[in-house]
């Protein structure tokens, strides 16, 4: 667990919390507060990778996005398409306007370079994507793909058919 911060004692804090040094300094009790895995930010990622399942997965990132936000810190990572050339957007409202990149190094490249933020890192993307981008070299983080869907409805994901 890292430090979060220095806050002010309350009477249901344990004493063991009482971080003495810096309450003799301030005159006044500090209890050190930590970080815990619900209060660390989770990085958000959309990989726009082609798929029949490119709409429902959207769908899933912004569900989980709408979910978590009212939760816990949440930092979006939308790597996709927009106006014919290959971003990262960060605001729910890019969820209308991403589309699908035929470059798939390009994906991995650009979630490599930002995945490195501290926090916890989820990316969804589809399962042939996961399976040409995290190899037994680059080892997969938290990942949600259609086959995960697939398995949590029972086999009656729907490909928009």
């Amino acid at each position: 667990m890292e430090l979060k911060q220095l806050r002010t004692y309350r009477q249901q804090d344990p004493m063991r919390d009482i971080d003495w040094k810096a309450s003799f300094r301030k005159q006044r009790l500090l209890v050190k507060e930590y970080e815990t895995e619900d209060t660390k930010p989770l990085n958000l990622f959309f990989l726009a990778a082609p798929s029949a399942s490119f709409e429902q997965l959207l769908s899933l990132a912004y569900t989980i996005y709408l979910d978590f936000s009212q939760q816990r810190p949440v930092r979006l990572f939308l790597i996709g398409q927009y106006n014919g050339s290959l971003q990262v957007k960060k605001t729910p409202a890019d969820f209308l306007s991403i589309q699908p990149v035929q470059q798939i190094e390009s994906l991995f490249h650009h979630w490599q370079q930002l995945s490195t933020q501290g926090g916890q890192n989820l990316v969804i993307l589809p399962q042939q994507t996961k399976e040409l981008l995290f190899t037994e070299t680059r080892s997969a983080p938290s990942t949600l793909t259609e086959q995960a869907l697939l398995k949590k409805s029972g086999g009656s994901f729907n490909h928009g058919n």
